[in-house]
């Protein structure tokens, strides 16, 4: 062991190289620079040594965002494929709207047709109602002047008379009513004439 107390010797390195065959070693004293060069050698083998070190740690960060960057363009196409379907569903949306208004134009349409119409069949059945009542009125009344004792023969047979016409008369009535039924539902037959 050298004394590192002994003026000289705190630059000094110690190698000992046993001799082979024999219990003996050889000894030798190296001084600092020797081996190192002068202090700026001694400093570039330091940052020659650190240099794998930044070099792994500048690998580790371009991997790293290297990764982030796939992450971020996995993101992105994901979002612009979630963005066009979105799209193509807004535009649907807008598509199915539109027909959606044009249906419930045509149902106020509807509605309003089938309310017109409801009117006039109310209308047609407050007439046919004083239209038939009229000639049943000639007959229940007829009827009941017949029925009068000491009528005589001539107004008996203007009573017949009215009797029958009036009885003509609704029955023409019911036909065109019952014709009217059977153009409505589709079942009439027409026969051109001359």
């Amino acid at each position: 062991a050298v004394d590192s107390q002994l003026p000289g010797m705190q630059d000094m390195l110690v190698m000992r190289n046993p001799i082979a065959g024999t219990s003996l070693s050889l000894i030798t004293l190296i001084h600092r620079d020797e081996i190192y060069g002068l202090a700026g050698s001694s400093l570039f083998l330091l940052l020659l040594g650190g240099v794998p070190f930044a070099l792994l740690w500048v690998t580790f960060a371009f991997e790293r965002e290297r990764q982030r960057t796939l992450r971020l363009q996995t993101d992105n196409t994901r979002l612009n494929d979630e963005i066009a379907r979105r799209e193509i569903l807004e535009q649907t949306l807008l598509e199915k709207n539109k027909e959606l208004s044009k249906l419930s134009g045509e149902l106020r349409q509807s509605a309003e047709a089938a309310e017109q119409a409801s009117k006039t069949k109310t209308e047609f059945l407050a007439v046919m109602s004083h239209e038939l009542r009229t000639p049943m009125n000639g007959i229940l009344g007829m009827a009941q002047i017949l029925n009068s004792p000491g009528l005589s023969e001539t107004a008996r047979q203007d009573c017949l008379r009215v009797l029958l016409d009036s009885g003509q008369t609704l029955l023409t009535l019911l036909n065109d009513i019952l014709d009217l039924s059977r153009i409505d539902s589709g079942r009439i037959d027409l026969h051109p004439e001359p």
